[in-house]
């Protein structure tokens, strides 16, 4: 039996979450809020994918991003975004190793794309 896709899901929308349950019900997901709650899970536990909103309560997205690089180099990272934020987060992709992006509402392709990378 394949183990489940561990999924860190950092977003205040509670939506969010809903819908990856939806699109991705076979999945082990982890819910902050704030990035400070998903550092918390560091290093206690390991993940395989993150999903985390461009923009938290009391950090960036990006910020965000670039201090889990560090907890978890292999953790493969990808930021939500409303899509009025898309300039500022590509600039930071190939510079802090960001996978992609997904835009918001999560579409059902891209979360099934993004967990293919993973299927045994």
């Amino acid at each position: 039996m394949a183990r489940k896709v561990r999924i860190l899901v950092v977003d205040p929308d509670p939506m969010t979450l809903e819908r990856l349950n939806l699109l991705a019900p076979h999945a082990q997901t982890t819910v902050a809020r704030t990035g400070l709650a998903a550092l918390s899970h560091f290093p206690e536990q390991s993940f395989d994918l993150a999903l985390i909103s461009a923009r938290l309560p009391d950090m960036s997205g990006v910020a965000l991003c670039a201090a889990l690089a560090l907890l978890q180099p292999d953790l493969r990272r990808i930021l939500l975004s409303d899509g009025d934020d898309f300039d500022d987060i590509n600039d930071s992709l190939d510079r802090l190793g960001i996978s992609g992006v997904l835009l918001r509402p999560l579409a059902a392709e891209g979360v099934r794309e993004e967990l293919s990378m993973f299927a045994a």
